[in-house]
């Protein structure tokens, strides 16, 4: 009871600071723009040993492969100098085990998040492409460039809020060579929160957002989901060993602005 409590209350506190700051960051700028912000990537979710001493010697290590996320986001533009996003995503948690000999075993775990970011673009880059370079000097003329990209690199930081939705993790188990089997039991802590932080590139053409490339690593908070791994080897019961995840992960993503409105200096609203 005491942990929905705490759970309950720092959420709420999330929800206190976007409700504080939010209002506060749109007053201080002249002009705002809207996105919608679908998004699509790979991660790579992190699990660990409880206590790696107690590994039985068939054990090499934690296993988890890579899996997909995707999700959308609600963006806004402070006149290009800072950024706010709040969004819904499907991720994974980790859990799995390698064994010796090259044999894994895993299942996934479907997480789903909310999030909050803020981000600041650092450094505009801009990739320039000559053109007609031999017209231009047999003919001594002014050079003109094209550009092959032209892209802003921006630092994120945010927090999320993770729920893993009802499912049976403990059904089944697999079974290595014939011989050796393995039976997790989970326990999960269905609720979470994780600090995030990144670096995305923003492109542009004609002076409009693009497509967006970024890598994220999150860190969850609290232990989310714990397996207790029995292990046997032809019949014979191996000392048992656990592993947990925080649904903490590494992700690359691409996402894909698309404009819904702007919000002018003197209050108009511009569409697409």
């Amino acid at each position: 009871m005491q942990k929905i409590i705490g759970e309950k209350i720092t959420f709420q506190s999330l929800l206190l600071f976007v409700s504080l700051f939010s209002p506060e960051i749109l007053k201080a700028q002249k002009q705002t723009t809207f996105y919608l912000t679908p998004h699509i990537g790979i991660e790579y979710p992190i699990s660990k040993f409880e206590n790696k001493a107690l590994n039985p010697p068939i054990v090499s290590g934690s296993y988890t492969p890579l899996t997909d996320k995707w999700g959308i986001a609600l963006a806004v533009d402070f006149k290009n100098k800072w950024n706010l996003d709040f969004g819904f995503e499907r991720g994974n948690l980790g859990r799995g085990v390698k064994f010796n000999g090259g044999r894994r075993s895993f299942t996934s775990t479907i997480v789903r998040r909310g999030y909050f970011n803020i981000s600041k673009p650092f450094k505009l880059v801009e990739i320039r492409k000559k053109k007609h370079a031999y017209l231009d000097a047999l003919l001594k003329i002014n050079k003109e460039y094209a550009y092959w990209a032209v892209f802003d690199i921006n630092f994120l930081g945010g927090l999320s809020y993770g729920y893993i939705p009802p499912s049976n993790p403990n059904s089944g188990g697999l079974s290595l060579n014939g011989s050796k089997n393995t039976r997790p039991i989970f326990k999960i802590n269905r609720y979470g929160i994780g600090a995030h932080a990144g670096i995305y590139f923003q492109f542009y053409k004609n002076n409009k957002k693009r497509l967006k490339l970024g890598i994220t690593y999150q860190r969850g908070l609290k232990k989310r989901l714990f397996a207790n791994w029995k292990t046997s080897i032809n019949g014979i019961e191996q000392p048992e060993f656990q592993t947990f995840s925080r649904d903490s992960m590494l992700a690359i993503y691409v996402a894909y602005p698309i404009k819904l409105f702007s919000i002018k200096e003197k209050g108009t609203i511009k569409g697409l």
